[in-house]
């Protein structure tokens, strides 16, 4: 119903409602001719107002971007930081097994430092995932992905180089069967 059919209704809704109470009418009819009229009169940018604003108008996006950001240099700082304390913890290994030399104390070093690497990978790792939520193009998604290709192999083969240390290094087990004398 646009604005003029409105004002052509509103006499005759007038006269034939005079005997009741015509004030509560006036205002009811006053309060749907302005409803009528703002949105007959009314643009997208009226509209818009009175509509929920979207995540990008009010930064939401930015926002979360950024935390996402925050978090993964977090994470990729705790991968450095656990890489750093395994690199000591092995260099002391290190040096307290190579006086005197063995075998067995270096392959303790390699493990010491392999777990600390398999789980600083794993925290790395975590932290791309978190990259490709954010990533702003399919390049730097292609990116993220080889360098995660990448890091899982690493993660695995790491993995793999420790079981057959614990299963190669393990002291030898004697199973020779000694005879029992009868008396």
């Amino acid at each position: 119903m646009c604005p003029t059919t409105a004002n052509a209704f509103i006499p005759s809704l007038i006269q034939i409602n005079a005997n009741q109470n015509s004030d509560a009418i006036l205002w009811i009819v006053d309060y749907i001719v302005r409803i009528i009229g703002t949105v007959d009169n009314s643009n997208d940018q009226q509209r818009s107002k009175s509509m929920i604003a979207s995540p990008s108008e009010i930064g939401v996006e930015e926002i979360v971007v950024n935390s996402v950001l925050w978090l993964k240099l977090f994470i990729e700082a705790i991968g450095a930081l656990v890489i750093g304390i395994g690199m000591i913890l092995a260099g002391f290994r290190f040096i307290r097994g190579a006086f005197p030399p063995a075998a067995r104390d270096f392959i303790d070093v390699r493990l010491t430092l392999a777990r600390f690497l398999a789980i600083a990978l794993e925290f790395q790792l975590g932290a791309d995932i978190l990259s490709t939520a954010v990533a702003p193009s399919w390049e730097a998604i292609g990116k993220l992905a080889a360098i995660a290709v990448i890091r899982t192999a690493l993660n695995y083969f790491l993995s793999r180089d420790m079981q057959e240390e614990r299963i190669g290094g393990a002291p030898p087990q004697n199973f020779a069967v000694v005879p029992q004398s009868r008396e």
